[in-house]
C-alpha cells in the first residue's frame, strides 16, 4: 500500500465510489467499494468499479490506479484469482 494526502468518497451524475485515497506526488489512487450482502462479489463488480474509476478526472492516463472490495459475503473465486 501507500501513503495518502486525502481519503473520501467521489460522486457525479449519479455514480459513487465509497472509498477514493490519493497519494499526488506518486500519482496513486486507491478506489475501494464495501457491499453489504450475505452473496459473494465477484468479476462483475471489479470491472464496475474499474468503469467508475475512469470517470475521475484526477490525472486520468498518468495515475497508478489500485483497488479494494470489502464484502460481508466473501469473494468468489473468480474474483480471487
Amino acid at each position: 500500500m501507500f501513503p495518502f494526502d486525502c481519503l473520501g468518497r467521489w460522486w457525479d451524475k449519479g455514480e459513487e465510489i465509497g472509498l477514493v485515497a490519493v497519494n499526488a506526488k506518486e500519482k496513486k489512487i486507491l478506489l475501494g467499494e464495501a457491499k453489504w450482502s450475505d452473496k459473494p462479489v465477484g468479476l462483475k463488480a471489479l470491472e464496475d468499479l474499474k468503469r467508475r474509476a475512469h470517470l475521475i478526472d484526477w490525472e486520468r492516463g498518468k495515475r497508478k490506479e489500485y483497488y479494494c472490495l470489502f464484502s460481508r459475503g466473501g469473494l468468489t473465486a473468480a474474483l480471487l484469482k
